[in-house]
């Protein structure tokens, strides 16, 4: 079953996506590569507060919904579709700012999340910033609440990497989705950047806002769902 484009995770559309374009900042005429942009959804928001915004996802039809997207809000946005292993035709040093929001879960192999770090450390300029999420390792345990349910298998282990497991989401229809995730360690994501020359600058575990959606997600301020990431590009 494929996620329409007025479907997405609730958890993210209320709360992560709102808290992860508080932590990128201010954008204004900045260049930024949306890596794994599915449907744009964030794209088009960093669009909108005038950042100079391309999406890239090796999904097609992502790719197509979120140019269907672009057809009707008129955002600016470019979107390709490319694998982040390797951005064919997009050149060095050449964006401000990469984002990554709730990609990593979705790479199923090291030497792809090797891959997907040298290709960002390429494209990006020098003080360039990388900026994405994780789930929140705390997170990462048989654990169920209102909006999702993690199913972990019996050899799971936090300390070891590419752990594939089962992760039901609740969509803003009101319909559950399965996914099948991917864990990586806190430590080997750091040995990432700091393998390709990013320094972190700060790190976020957001809760939600007391705003307009607080009564859904009063429920989960004991179990931090996210953790964002921001560093920068050394040289």
């Amino acid at each position: 079953m494929l996620i329409n484009i007025k479907k997405y995770l609730l958890v993210n559309n209320y709360f992560g996506k709102p808290s992860f374009i508080d932590f990128i900042g201010k954008v204004k005429g900045l260049a930024i590569l949306d890596l794994g942009c599915g449907t744009g959804h964030i794209t088009r928001d960093l669009a909108k507060m005038r950042g100079k915004c391309i999406g890239v996802d090796k999904s097609e039809v992502m790719i197509e919904m979120a140019k269907k997207a672009e057809l009707i809000e008129n955002c600016g946005v470019k979107y390709y579709c490319l694998d982040g292993i390797d951005l064919k035709g997009i050149r060095s040093n050449s964006f401000d700012i990469v984002i990554l929001f709730q990609v990593f879960m979705n790479i199923s192999k090291e030497n792809e999340i090797r891959k997907i770090f040298e290709e960002v450390q390429r494209v990006l300029k020098s003080k360039g910033e990388i900026i994405f999420s994780l789930f929140h390792p705390a997170l990462i345990k048989n654990y169920k609440d209102n909006f999702r349910e993690i199913i972990l298998p019996k050899n799971y282990s936090y300390f070891n990497n590419e752990i594939h497991y089962k992760a039901k989401h609740l969509l803003t229809d009101y319909d559950w989705m399965e996914f099948t995730n991917t864990h990586w360690t806190f430590e080997f994501m750091y040995n990432m950047l700091k393998e390709n020359n990013f320094i972190i600058e700060e790190i976020k575990e957001p809760i939600p806002k007391k705003d307009k959606y607080w009564k859904y997600f009063k429920s989960i301020l004991h179990t931090p769902h996210y953790m964002f990431i921001k560093a920068v590009k050394k040289s």
